[in-house]
């Protein structure tokens, strides 16, 4: 079965003392306040993986979209993005969460920083670096 992860952007609430009690230290140096990444840009951050073995597909219809990350003929990492109200973006993630973590680092640089756990536990904060 494959493990939910969350990717949440970094923002202005997650700076303050309570976030990093939950986080079990205090938010690295350098963070940036994150926002949910396009389908455009995971794409752009999958080319610049240095994993070998995968291919992307994807799936658009209207303002939602999913992407999968294969493996052979096996999903590694799969991202839905469903419109949520007008503008508001839900994740979904599940898969491979090293993949997830090296794709995020992928990201430009102006989607910031986000966190990302693996059904509520393990959190850690990964920026985009691309």
């Amino acid at each position: 079965m494959s493990q939910l992860h969350q990717l949440v952007p970094l923002s202005d609430e997650m700076r303050g003392a309570q976030f990093a009690a939950f986080l079990g230290g205090p938010v690295p140096d350098g963070v940036r306040l994150g926002r949910y990444p396009t389908a455009d840009e995971i794409r752009a951050a999958f080319g610049r993986l240095n994993e070998s073995v995968r291919r992307m597909v994807q799936d658009k219809s209207g303002k939602s979209w999913s992407l999968a990350v294969m493996d052979g003929a096996h999903e590694a990492l799969r991202i839905d993005a469903r419109l949520r109200g007008q503008t508001e973006m839900l994740f979904t993630v599940s898969g491979d969460r090293h993949l997830l973590e090296a794709l995020v680092a992928q990201l430009p640089r102006n989607c910031g920083s986000f966190l990302i756990m693996t059904d509520g536990q393990n959190p850690v904060i990964v920026t985009a670096e691309g």
